[in-house]
């Protein structure tokens, strides 16, 4: 054995070095992978389309032309997502077929957490730390949504295996993997770059034999070109996407380590919290093997995965506030596999397996909570919007939205209504009647309220998210229902999920 193979062997689990994967490692894997299947296709249709699930459907609804467009102007976080769900919008447009691509990416996700586990720790490890994701609400409620969440966090634990391995079995192709997966990764959020940052953190705690050396730096070089657009697009569109978020506080760190557990509450918290805590003592009691020990460098690699990028979005929002829980669900994956790791550690089998049985078993009560009702986000009612407005619409009606972006949604719901009814006109955003890029950048302030209430005989006045918190209405809404109660004598209003419709009409308004 040569000098590198030996290095290598060094930062490898015992089993793995003693045998290659086995039929029973497959047969294990596919069991969890079909039960986390199960786990996240239940009820993968029942919600109503939000918001943000709405903008994802409008920009798959671009031309080709508009839909580079999008992404280079506003939407290039997360364009491999959209790229993704366009292609895809091809098989249908339900619910579950829109949500689809995420849960096949949460699938996707536990087997790498399954491959990276058994790399680091060992197979029972590896099974125990799928087992937990498998189950792990807050991985499902985004397997369970069209954005990118899952998505990144699949590539993320993907980026994290090529770069364990690469320690392990360096190769060309291996580090090609690993800067194509890191590269989607960080394109689909601009967080996963604080894996990135995590995976070199971790380094420091190897032996300087035991780094990798050009390779790493070469791969890393090349990753700083792959994200030139981002800094120029970041650049350029400043903070403005993320101007709406609230600066962490006690409540807001404490609601996201409940949502990083599972949201549960405090039981499932305190019994991570005991498992980090059996982790974190291997590394003090442990110490000096170190360098003799690859488990070690095992577990303080996935500490630095979990805690970097949680701390560096919490010192940063000092400055400006980033830190929100979906943002950081690129955590969870490390989270269950010091979880696995941790459960190894228990004297035996038996008490393992309970451990994990009693951990699955919460962790289903808040896959079950979820079923039943949203966790960290206010979804609004848009497919209840949308079925109102189509039920009382008349020839003339207008459409005008308090926020431009609430037409993505509600034209979702009516694309699907099909034909013979009758669909008001979108007065605002206004630019056809398929969605252009030039709706996702309109500005109800600058809206010609006054010269579209003209030009119909009643207006649809659609808000959400439209208060202040203590404040009252928004001045845009404010400004809008003023223009409009000057040309419509009569306005009715009708009440939905964080959604509330007006109704303006120059004569009789019927009861909302």
């Amino acid at each position: 054995m040569n000098l590198a193979s030996a290095t290598d062997q060094k930062l490898r689990p015992p089993d793995i070095q003693a045998r290659p994967f086995r039929a029973v490692d497959w047969l294990f894997l596919t069991g969890i992978l079909a039960g986390a299947t199960i786990v996240c296709a239940l009820h993968i249709g029942d919600k109503t389309v939000w918001v943000d699930e709405g903008v994802s459907f409008g920009i798959t609804q671009l031309s080709w032309l508009g839909f580079f467009k999008i992404l280079a102007r506003h939407e290039l976080n997360m364009a491999p997502y959209y790229f993704v769900l366009k292609i895809w919008m091809n098989f249908g447009t339900s619910e579950a077929v829109l949500r689809a691509p995420s849960a096949i990416f949460f699938v996707a996700n536990v087997a790498a957490i399954y491959l990276v586990g058994r790399r680091l720790f060992g197979t029972r490890a590896a099974v125990f730390a799928s087992i937990l994701a498998a189950v792990h609400s807050f991985l499902i409620r985004y397997a369970q949504e069209a954005r990118s969440y899952s998505l990144v966090a699949f590539l993320a634990t993907l980026s994290c295996f090529f770069f364990v391995r690469n320690l392990q079995e360096p190769g060309r192709r291996t580090w090609r993997a690993y800067i194509i997966t890191t590269a989607l990764a960080i394109y689909s959020h601009f967080f996963a770059l604080l894996v990135v940052l995590a995976q070199s953190v971790s380094l420091k705690f190897l032996p300087e034999d035991r780094r990798p050396g050009p390779e790493l730096r070469r791969a890393w070089k090349i990753l700083a070109i792959c994200m030139l657009p981002m800094l120029v697009f970041i650049a350029t569109r400043g903070a403005g996407p993320i101007s709406w978020i609230t600066r962490p506080n006690a409540t807001s760190i404490y609601y996201f380590l409940i949502f990083l557990t599972g949201n549960v509450g405090n039981v499932l918290l305190a019994a991570y919290f005991v498992l980090l805590a059996i982790a974190a003592a291997v590394l003090i009691l442990r110490r000096a093997q170190f360098t003799a020990s690859p488990e070690l460098w095992a577990i303080l690699f996935a500490f630095c995965w979990l805690l970097v990028p949680i701390i560096v979005s919490l010192v940063f929002s000092i400055a400006r506030p980033v830190f929100l829980s979906r943002y950081l669900i690129i955590c969870v994956p490390a989270l269950v596999l010091l979880a696995g790791a941790a459960l190894i550690r228990l004297p035996s089998m038996w008490l393992q397996a309970a451990v994990l049985l009693l951990l699955v078993g919460f962790s289903m009560k808040g896959v079950r909570s979820y079923y039943r009702g949203d966790f960290d986000i206010g979804r609004e009612d848009w497919r209840g919007v949308t079925q109102y407005v189509l039920a009382q619409s008349r020839t003339g009606d207008g459409l005008v939205f308090h926020a431009a972006l609430g037409r993505m949604p509600f034209e979702y719901y009516e694309l699907r209504a099909g034909a013979g009814i009758t669909k008001p006109a979108f007065a605002f955003p206004d630019s056809g009647p398929r969605i252009t890029p030039a709706d996702f950048l309109a500005n109800a302030k600058r809206a010609p309220i006054a010269a579209i209430a003209h030009d119909y005989s009643r207006i649809w006045l659609v808000l959400a998210h439209n208060q202040w918190p203590g404040r009252g209405p928004d001045d845009v809404t404010k400004n809008l229902e003023a223009a409009l109660a000057d040309s419509f004598p009569c306005a009715a209003t009708r009440q939905f999920t964080e959604i509330q419709v007006v109704l303006y009409s120059r004569g009789y308004c019927p009861g909302h």
